[in-house]
């Protein structure tokens, strides 16, 4: 990942940087411009939510009704955006894409957005096919497959050849920081398929989880050649304050976000 040329506190992803006629983009904990002040962008988080969507919005030149977002539950529930999702959830979040985690469209000027604050946020990008998708995947997701249901979905409803498929995964928490019971890692090894060493035990009878190796395993074994996968080695947890770590107590989202210009 790089730092956005005209944005100090945005980050973007090398994996699209050649890619004309995109625009991508992950927020950090403090305003696009402004190294004071908090950017929170989740309604969790408390007042100024709204107002920091607009800040983000001003910063890239567009409006509230370019942005749809998604009440996220953890799981592989999928919307195609259209014109008639222009603006959901920007001031509301009654109004956001209800009970979902991927986003997908071919539509120029809808800015999918993904949330999160230790979760993993994906983009990905078709280009023959102009096709986008902005996937939420926490430690359900990704034993759920969210990210190589979203690949399947661009491969089959739009004839993206996996081979052509980019990805950028954003800021997360990393296996050393992700502990969680014993319940939890049997939960999470039952998955179908399984690439090894993602859940290896830690101390006090706990577990470590490797959702970016889950996320990348799950990419390539449906065919998306590794070079076609960008991933960041930022910790929500270790580069805490700059982005928001559920894992540290924090209510805040950042989020990243993906749309064809």
């Amino acid at each position: 990942m790089y730092i956005s040329e005209e944005h100090p506190n945005i980050l973007q992803f090398d994996i699209f940087r050649d890619s004309v006629g995109i625009l991508d983009f992950v927020t950090t904990s403090l305003p696009p411009d402004d190294d004071s002040g908090d950017f929170n962008i989740g309604f969790a988080g408390g007042d100024g939510c709204v107002e920091n969507r607009v800040k983000l919005a001003l910063a890239f030149g567009l409006t509230p009704e370019n942005f749809v977002f998604q009440t996220q539950i953890h799981k592989t529930n999928y919307h195609f955006a259209t014109r008639e999702d222009a603006g959901a959830g920007f001031y509301m979040k009654q109004n956001a894409i209800p009970d979902n985690d991927i986003l997908i469209t071919d539509q120029p000027g809808l800015c999918l957005i993904t949330r999160s604050a230790d979760c993993v946020p994906i983009l990905m990008y078709a280009p023959k096919q102009k096709v986008i998708a902005a996937i939420h995947s926490g430690r359900e997701g990704c034993r759920l497959g969210a990210a190589p249901k979203a690949a399947q979905i661009l491969h089959h409803k739009y004839g993206a050849d996996f081979n052509d498929i980019l990805v950028g995964i954003g800021p997360h928490i990393c296996k050393k920081c992700y502990t969680v019971d014993k319940d939890c890692a049997d939960n999470y090894l039952s998955r179908e398929y399984f690439a090894p060493n993602i859940v290896e035990p830690a101390d006090n009878g706990q577990f470590t989880i490797d959702m970016k190796k889950t996320i990348i395993s799950d990419l390539m074994h449906i065919g998306i050649p590794l070079g076609n996968i960008e991933h960041s080695e930022l910790c929500t947890k270790h580069h805490a304050p700059s982005f928001y770590s559920a894992r540290n107590g924090d209510d805040a989202r950042f989020c990243a976000g993906i749309m064809l210009l």
